[in-house]
């Protein structure tokens, strides 16, 4: 059997990833950045279809920054294989539930 952390750990790790998933998605969905170049790589990003689509779409976004925390954690921290898709969904789920339950933030130009 794997070695898996314990649950306190466990529980830390979901709450750090469901909001770095968050932010990570709102930065690159929502906030324009410095110089605004976030607003920038989404503009011209828009002559690939597929790539327009994952910058504008929070949930698309939100799946694949999931996916980079997931990865992350399984590489540096031995997450067993058999909790990745586990893992990925449940952060991915708690980035859109934070995104869900926080008020739309004003453009504030």
């Amino acid at each position: 059997m794997d070695n898996i952390a314990p649950l306190p750990l466990l529980i830390f790790l979901f709450v750090v990833g469901s909001l770095a998933a968050f932010r990570a998605t709102e930065l690159w969905v929502i906030d324009r950045g410095p110089f605004r170049i976030f607003e920038r790589i989404r503009d011209r990003s828009c002559g690939v279809p597929v790539l327009c689509e994952i910058l504008t779409c929070y949930f698309c976004m939100s799946a694949w920054s999931s996916l980079l925390y997931t990865t992350w954690l399984w590489m540096f921290m031995a997450l067993p294989v058999w909790l990745f898709p586990v893992w990925w969904f449940s952060v991915w789920g708690g980035a859109v539930l934070i995104y869900r339950v926080i008020p739309a933030r004003k453009d504030e130009s």
